[in-house]
């Protein structure tokens, strides 16, 4: 996304189609474990589109855990907890990466930021809920209802969170959905932007996560 600013209501807008398109994704089994704003692209200047499916896996598969012979595979800025410590993840870690990403959206940085991705992995874990700073508080219960720490304590799909944006949309402060963000426009086929060292997909040992 490049050049300009956008208001506060387009972005949600297509922070809301994407999380369609991640329930659409888990409509049809599919977990994709690499939610970041680099796999956010657009098609032109209102369509998102979701890509890069490709540590995505089937819901009913007999193995949701993302670790490869002792390696755990993703992007730790945007990881679940659940999906750090190598448990059993489901949809709901999906919808706390995208959290992350409402989060980095409104503030123009990722909600947890160290110096090496085995901190931030550990950040996600242990941390609390980043509290969104003025004039955004009024959306903290949508990232607190993705990023709880407790998979059963978020939204329980992309629909209800879709459900609850509106529900929010409908009694925002008076002009707070017009003004604008840090995030720029988009132009053809271009992605969210973020810093690059934060988007790479990261292979972390776990015998050197767990000796921290």
């Amino acid at each position: 996304i490049r050049g300009g600013k956008w208001r506060l209501r387009r972005l949600v807008e297509a922070f809301r189609d994407v999380c369609r398109a991640v329930a659409y994704a888990h409509s049809r089994g599919v977990i994709h474990r690499d939610l970041k704003p680099a796999n956010i692209m657009f098609r032109d200047e209102l369509t998102p589109v979701l890509i890069d499916f490709g540590i995505a896996k089937q819901q009913d598969a007999t193995q949701t855990r993302l670790t490869q012979t002792g390696m755990l595979v993703g992007t730790p800025t945007y990881m679940s907890p659940e999906q750090i410590n190598a448990l059993e993840v489901d949809g709901r870690s999906d919808l706390y990466s995208l959290g992350t990403v409402l989060y980095e959206l409104l503030v123009g940085t990722p909600p947890y930021q160290a110096g090496d991705p085995f901190t931030v992995a550990l950040m996600h874990v242990t941390h609390p809920v980043p509290e969104l700073p003025e004039p955004y508080q009024w959306l903290q219960p949508l990232v607190s209802g993705l990023m709880a720490k407790q998979a059963d304590q978020r939204y329980k799909t992309g629909a209800a969170f879709v459900e609850a944006l509106h529900k929010l949309l409908a009694t925002a402060p008076q002009g707070a959905v017009l003004q604008e963000t840090s995030t720029r426009k988009s132009g053809s086929g271009s992605r969210i932007a973020s810093g690059a060292a934060t988007q790479q997909r990261t292979r972390i040992s776990m015998d050197q996560r767990q000796g921290r």
